[in-house]
């Protein structure tokens, strides 16, 4: 049995959905992406010295 689903790159995933490389909107994404992950690493931080 051959596969009918074809492999694609989360690259690829994120051009066709938020927009390619470049663009306001994948620009705006990313921004969004590490200001999440940011404020996560804080949050963990903070309660491993129980702040």
């Amino acid at each position: 049995m051959t596969s009918l689903m074809k492999t694609i790159s989360h690259e690829e995933i994120l051009d066709e959905f938020i927009g390619k490389k470049g663009t306001k909107e994948r620009c705006a994404f990313e921004d969004k992406l590490k200001a999440d992950v940011l404020a996560h690493k804080f949050k963990e931080l903070r309660k491993r010295n129980h702040l």
